[in-house]
């Protein structure tokens, strides 16, 4: 039998892995839920800066950080089952528990049908669909364990 919650979701305490946290939606989305007080795993690819695309993981737990919240970073690739399992079963050792997946590393491809490749499709289905799949997956165990 499933467990229901009737009354608003309690967040002190919590832990949240979320994927994709280096800028964006992601890193929105682990300074609201830290602001809550919910320790945060910020997680993604980009581990140091570049001109392009500016923001990493490792600024948005020092970010956490300085804010009074708790966060710790893990590099992963959502594309690769054995760093998601890694760092889902290193968040589990350094804090305890799972609460909360957030599935937002992605890819974009803006181009019509034409204009895109075979292997930039493959890529997009990689991250955006399997990459959450594969994330799900690791962290489900877990997930079910507590009382959420």
């Amino acid at each position: 039998m499933s467990h229901t919650p009737t009354g608003p979701v309690e967040f002190e305490d919590r832990v949240a892995f979320v994927t994709g946290t280096s800028r964006g939606i992601g890193k929105a989305l682990a300074l609201s839920l830290a602001d809550r007080g919910v320790r945060v795993v910020s997680t993604g690819k980009t581990v140091e800066g570049h001109d392009r695309l500016p923001g990493t993981i490792v600024e948005t737990t020092e970010e956490i950080r300085d804010r009074g919240g708790e966060s710790i970073w893990q590099e992963i690739d959502v594309r690769d089952e054995e760093s998601v399992r890694s760092a889902i079963e290193r968040t589990v050792d350094e804090w305890g528990r799972l609460d909360f997946v957030i599935n937002n590393a992605g890819a974009i491809h803006f181009g019509n049908v034409a204009d895109t490749p075979p292997e930039r499709f493959d890529l997009l289905m990689d991250v955006n669909a399997r990459g959450a799949y594969v994330t799900t997956h690791a962290a489900l165990p877990h997930l079910t364990e507590g009382d959420g």
